[in-house]
């Protein structure tokens, strides 16, 4: 048994040949292909598949935490210390970008374009966007 290594599971080139593994199967080099492959419809025409071996599924995984100890659901990933270090690097976040917005507003020469009315807020309202990306 001589075992093979191709680059490519096997894509038509100009239409009329394929390159990897189906290329090698056409060609004659290999007799017996055991791979994963994907069907698809300008396969179906060229070789035999024999059986699926592999289902490609994709699943989601919730583990429902014992009801004695849930708070909130959404809370539970973190341990209690972990949320209240979010909420102080949050507030350290929130002044060092309030500083910086105050700061600018002193220096800058034209403050008559200035669509910030509300420097608290608006810097508030970046900082609870960001947190929420994350």
């Amino acid at each position: 048994i001589g075992l093979r290594q191709a680059e490519t599971w096997g894509y038509p080139i100009n239409g009329t040949k394929f390159n990897g593994i189906i290329g090698e199967i056409l060609d004659g080099v290999v007799d017996l292909s055991i791979t994963p492959f994907k069907f698809k419809e300008e396969r179906y025409d060229i070789i035999d598949f024999l059986i699926e071996t592999w289902i490609i599924d994709t699943k989601f995984i919730f583990r429902h935490p014992k009801a004695t100890s849930v708070r909130n659901n959404f809370l539970t990933p973190f341990a209690n210390e972990t949320w209240q270090l979010i909420i102080v690097v949050a507030f350290i976040y929130w002044i060092l970008l309030l500083v910086a917005l105050k700061v600018e507003m002193k220096f800058e020469e034209d403050t008559s374009e200035s669509i910030i009315n509300s420097p608290v807020a608006e810097t508030g309202l970046t900082t609870i966007a960001a947190l929420a990306q994350q």
